[in-house]
């Protein structure tokens, strides 16, 4: 729109997302989502290069969205990424009256973001979901366990049903 600049990142986001052919619906709530951000960012003086979890949460708690905080460490820092994150988090949502989802692909700091914080809820995050990872699930004492549908077999599901664990899952439909 008018008075509004091409920011290059999220160029990128969007070809990103075009060559990984997401429905079109799911780009236009991107989209609204990602201006929303920018507005909130600009009216709050804030550059989008050094906006911080801080800023991300004074916005979903204005909004009153809930927020799964995934945590992405740097190889080696694990453990004192999940626990930095973890306090962080805590501390940001004390106010809360649904505190933020904490989600890792990594086992480390997941488990240090629980010894950290364990009154926050946590999600396992598996590229596929194996026999290894139900251990993994109760060490770290996940409310969910988050795959890729392709890659959950329909015993697992079976399981987690058995056990009554909610299970949800997300398909492309065919056009």
């Amino acid at each position: 729109g008018e008075g509004q600049r091409r920011v290059e990142p999220v160029e990128r986001f969007w070809s990103y997302l075009a060559s990984i052919e997401k429905w079109p619906t799911t780009i236009k709530a991107y989209a609204h989502d990602l201006k929303d951000w920018m507005t909130y960012l600009g009216r709050h003086g804030i550059d989008w290069r050094a906006a911080r979890l801080e800023d991300v949460a004074r916005l979903l708690l204005a909004r009153g969205t809930l927020a799964n905080v995934e945590i992405k460490p740097t190889p080696g820092f694990e453990r004192e990424t999940g626990e930095r994150v973890a306090r962080l988090a805590a501390r940001l949502w004390k106010e809360a009256p649904v505190p933020p989802l904490l989600s890792s692909f990594s086992f480390e700091a997941l488990m240090a973001a629980k010894a950290a914080a364990p009154e926050l809820p946590r999600g396992w995050l598996a590229s596929r979901f194996a026999e290894e990872d139900w251990e993994r699930k109760a060490l770290l004492d996940a409310g969910s366990v988050h795959t890729h549908h392709r890659k959950l077999e329909p015993s697992a599901v079976e399981r987690a049903n058995h056990l009554r664990y909610p299970t949800a899952s997300s398909t492309r439909a065919d056009p």
